[in-house]
Order: C-alpha cells, then structure tokens, then sequence
C-alpha cells in the first residue's frame, strides 16, 4: 500500500491529535478512544488522516470507495455527528467514531 496522497505533507504546517474510538473483540472488552498525533495540512481530509494512520502502522478499519463525496461509504460519526469522512476536514481533537 503506497501513501496517501495529502499535497505538501512532507511539510507539515503542524501537528494534531485527533481520536478514534477503536475496539478489537480479540483485545478489548469495550470500545476505547484513542489518541494520535498527526501531521495536519490546511486541506487534508478525515480520509486523509485514517489513510496517513495505516500507512504508518496503525490499522483503523474504514471504509473508502469514490473519494468524491457520491457513495456515502465513508460515513461516520466525526464530532458526534455523521459525517462523510472523504469531505470533513480534519481538525485538532477531533472525535472520530463508527456510525451506530
């Protein structure tokens, strides 16, 4: 898998954090958020972000599929609202969660 494109990532304006409500039936007996630190450009996406996470290891389940905002299959729950994740923004301590 190559990296995601996010244009002048290798010059980040800064870092964020953002959080994931992750849960692995293997490990976890109940879902659990957990913070990353990420590079953060004006225009990346919440895509984007989860894209650049496994690229560098950390394996969060989602889904992807037109990346131009028709199919819906991205929808989640960014700052407790659904969102499309191919569209949002991503922003410093944003909360990022599965639809219910």
């Amino acid at each position: 898998m190559g990296f995601a494109h996010i244009p002048a990532i290798d010059q980040p304006e800064r870092h964020i954090r953002i959080h994931i409500r992750r849960f692995d039936p293997e490990r976890d007996r109940e879902p659990r958020w957990v913070t990353y630190e990420i590079p953060w450009v004006r225009s990346m996406t919440v895509m984007q972000a989860l894209e650049w996470l496994w690229d560098h290891g950390e394996y969060v389940a989602f889904r992807q599929n037109c990346r131009e905002f028709t199919c819906g299959s991205c929808a989640m729950v960014i700052n407790g609202k659904a969102g499309l994740a191919c569209d949002t923004r991503v922003e410093d301590g944003m909360r990022i969660e599965p639809l219910s």
